[in-house]
């Protein structure tokens, strides 16, 4: 067996093609470490992300998801950061949404950590508040993905209606994670 030493290097790279959304370049060396070290759980936490950018992978259930359903479900209630994790690949990874907020911010990107290669824009768009028994009220946004340009005539503020398919949820941020996104002005 490799030592710790041996092995940094390798889950650097995989940690980085991982992050910038090159699955095909990945799965190999996923596979090499997952064969020596079966029981790590990075590489299982790393193999999770890789599957849920690998594109065209079919989602259990595609049926349209209820925003209150959502948050109430991921935000309100008291289980821990990797358990929302796991409720939300189990039960809303893959599914299709169709929601409406307000614009806080919009990037152009080439290449992202959580949307992979570009080229698209990035929003983020606040879609609700929830109040939590431990944090109190929260703004809760959800980060889109579209295509570049699609949002150059949308401002700072503006309301808009989105459709896309749910990609990952952060509990801690309170964010929802949206791909495949397509926009119009609510």
């Amino acid at each position: 067996m490799p030592s710790g030493h041996d092995l940094e290097e390798p889950l650097l790279e995989l940690d980085l093609l991982a992050g910038s959304g090159q699955v095909e370049e990945a799965k190999p060396l996923l596979d090499g470490l997952a064969a020596m070290l079966p029981a790590d759980s990075e590489l299982v936490g790393l193999a999770k992300t890789l599957e849920r950018i690998e594109p065209g992978s079919p989602a259990a259930d595609t049926s349209a998801v209820d925003m209150q359903e959502i948050l109430d479900d991921l935000f309100v209630s008291n289980r821990l950061s990797f358990e929302t994790t796991e409720v939300f690949d189990e039960f809303y990874l893959g599914r299709e949404v169709s929601w409406t907020g307000r614009i806080k911010s919009a990037r152009d990107y080439r290449s992202d950590l959580d949307f992979g290669k570009g080229p698209g824009t990035k929003l983020v768009v606040a879609i609700a508040e929830v109040e939590h028994d431990l944090y109190g009220v929260a703004e809760v946004d959800a980060v889109i993905a579209v295509p570049a340009g699609s949002a150059a005539h949308l401002n700072r503020g503006d309301r808009v209606s989105f459709s896309g398919r749910l990609l990952k949820a952060d509990s801690m941020m309170r964010n929802i994670f949206v791909t495949d996104a397509r926009l119009e002005r609510a």
